[in-house]
């Protein structure tokens, strides 16, 4: 009982950590399929003026427009400048969150796939304790068996030899008496 409760133990535990390997394979599954939908809407796209210099130049114009005097084109081409500026910005900022998400989904992928492993060698341990259990099991059932056959056959013999030990005329049969009698003549 003691081993099959163990037996169980380890079966539970080994349907545990495949449950958990599964979960971690369709995380891993979708932070892949993410990071291809990333990569694929960036489509090569480089990562062309930072941000930070964009910035720079956006409140740089503002400044100018703001501290000196223009003319009414040349402030209306200053406009139309930092608006460009700005939506370039804007631009710039979400491909920069792109290729941080993509970095971070990568770095994610490559820590989940080291867990993933981890779990799979701590499901083949289990899978070696069971069968190393079984093994066991199947020994001692083997010598139990074997063991129960002797004393079968023990048993048998001694019933078989009851019958020929200070038995009673009338316990024989006429078949023993037959090969009794077959003996004696063919000693004689």
């Amino acid at each position: 009982m003691d081993e099959n409760a163990g037996n169980l133990g380890l079966e539970n535990k080994k349907n545990e950590l495949i449950e958990r390997a599964k979960q971690l394979d369709r995380i891993i599954y979708g932070k892949s399929c993410e990071k291809k939908a990333l990569e694929s809407v960036l489509g090569g796209k480089m990562q062309g003026t930072s941000a930070g210099r964009l910035r720079e130049d956006v409140e740089a114009l503002e400044f100018k427009i703001a501290t000196e005097a223009y003319t009414l084109d040349k402030e209306r081409a200053l406009l139309k400048d930092i608006k460009k500026k700005k939506e370039q910005l804007a631009e710039a900022v979400d491909t920069s969150r792109k290729y941080s998400r993509l970095r971070y989904l990568g770095e994610g992928i490559v820590i989940l796939q080291k867990q993933r492993e981890d779990l799979e060698k701590e499901i083949q341990t289990a899978k070696a304790e069971i069968i190393k259990t079984r093994r066991k099991e199947e020994g001692q059932h083997f010598k139990q068996e074997k063991t129960r056959k002797v004393v079968e056959k023990h048993e048998q013999y001694k019933k078989e030899m009851e019958q020929y030990r200070g038995a009673k005329p009338e316990s024989l049969e006429l078949g023993d008496i037959a090969v009794i009698r077959r003996k004696k003549e063919g000693e004689g």
